[in-house]
């Protein structure tokens, strides 16, 4: 009865924890390939235009209001300063292509040599 009362306790407990563990390691592996996606150049590129969008939404909502509704004038101002963030996003986006291109490259020539 001991043994019987024993088992009810421990195997729920045990795969408890075994799920616990399971969950853990599934969250670790997703942080992990959000931190290798961000480090890629890709992942670089997309944060890079993501500041570059935001930097011209927030400069253009506040020159609108300065300028009681002046659409061009916050357009402008917008473009005028968020310019540099986008050309760098555009280089972060060349320099992607190019490593893309230049692995594809690569594992093609492996390919036919080891072919």
């Amino acid at each position: 009865m001991t043994i019987i009362v024993a088992a009810v306790v421990v195997i729920p407990a045990l795969v408890a924890s075994l799920i616990y563990l399971a969950i853990q390691v599934r969250e670790a592996r997703a942080q992990e390939a959000r931190a290798s996606w961000t480090a890629s150049p890709w992942g670089q590129v997309q944060s890079l235009s993501a500041q570059a969008e935001d930097l011209w939404k927030t400069v253009f909502q506040k020159t609108y209001q300065q300028t009681g509704g002046n659409f061009g004038a916050a357009c402008r101002s917008a473009d005028a300063a968020s310019q540099p963030y986008f050309k760098a996003a555009h280089a972060a986006e060349e320099l992607a292509r190019k490593a893309s291109s230049s692995s594809a490259v690569r594992k093609d020539t492996e390919g036919r040599l080891k072919g």
